[in-house]
Formats: C-alpha cells, sequence, structure tokens
C-alpha cells in the first residue's frame, strides 16, 4: 500500500512541476508583453496628438500578477491543454516567448500582426474565448481602470482632458 501511494506520488511529481512550469512561463510572457502593448498603445495614440506622453505613461498599471492572475492563468492553460494538449501549450509558449524580443522593435499595428500567431489547433477565436471565460481580461482591465490608464487613454484619443 506505501509502495502504491509513493510510486503514485513520484508520477504526479512531474505533472505538478510541468504545470508550474507552463504557468511561470505564461506569467512572464504576459506581463512582459501587456507592459509592451500598454506602452505601445500610448507612443501610439498619444503621441500621434502632439500631446506630452509622460502624464499617461505614469498611469500605466503594474501588471505584475498576483494570486487571481494566477488562478486565472491556470484557468488558461486548462483550456489550452483541452483544445492543444500539454506539447501545444509549450509550443504556444515557445511562440510566444520568441516574439517578445520582436514585439519590442515594433509599432502597435504590427505587434498586432505579430500575436496573431497561434499553433497549430487552436484559433484567436478559441484562445480570445478562454481569456474572457478565465476572467484574465476582466482582471487586465480592472487594473488599467484602477490606476485612471484607461481614462486617460481614451481622453488623448478623443482630444478630451
Amino acid at each position: 500500500m506505501i509502495r502504491t501511494l509513493v510510486t503514485l506520488g513520484l508520477f504526479a511529481i512531474p505533472t505538478a512541476v510541468f504545470a508550474d512550469s507552463q504557468l511561470d512561463r505564461l506569467e512572464s510572457v504576459s506581463e512582459r508583453t501587456n507592459e509592451l502593448m500598454m506602452v505601445k498603445m500610448v507612443e501610439a495614440m498619444v503621441a500621434e496628438t502632439g500631446a506630452d506622453p509622460a502624464p499617461v505613461m505614469a498611469l500605466i498599471p503594474d501588471m505584475e500578477w498576483d494570486d487571481a492572475f494566477r488562478v486565472a492563468g491556470e484557468c488558461m492553460l486548462d483550456g489550452y491543454r483541452a483544445e492543444i494538449g500539454k506539447g501545444g501549450v509549450d509550443e504556444m509558449l515557445d511562440l510566444m516567448e520568441d516574439m517578445l524580443p520582436k514585439l519590442e522593435e515594433q509599432s502597435l499595428e504590427e505587434m498586432g500582426e505579430e500575436m496573431n500567431v497561434m499553433p497549430e489547433g487552436l484559433t484567436m477565436e478559441a484562445s480570445i474565448g478562454i481569456q474572457q471565460e478565465c476572467g484574465m481580461m476582466e482582471l487586465a482591465m480592472e487594473r488599467m481602470s484602477e490606476t485612471g490608464f484607461m481614462e486617460a487613454m481614451f481622453s488623448a484619443a478623443t482630444g478630451t482632458e
């Protein structure tokens, strides 16, 4: 009995480590991508109006994951695994990590095109659906609202104060 429990426990360890590894990777790429996107949004929308981007840049929220983001991230990984399996999730994370250096040099429009790359078996629509179902978009929007970033971006885009 004890030997069976130990054996089952040993099989469970790689799965837990694998899952944590994927969650850590998703967290890292998500934090950096969100930060880059917000900076690019400010550059594109505020700088085009001729306004000083510094006040809006100062409102960019810290997108570091907390427990709520990690719960949503794990939910997303479960959804992605259901769609494309663990190997597909690794492929997706590889694609995301590989695109980060490219995103730093691109405009907001170019970023949008680059980010449309999905692993085989996962559509952009399915990915967005998973993010919505897991509450990730809502969490990000809350962060942007809390700092006043969304309101400042809207004001800059519409030319209102």
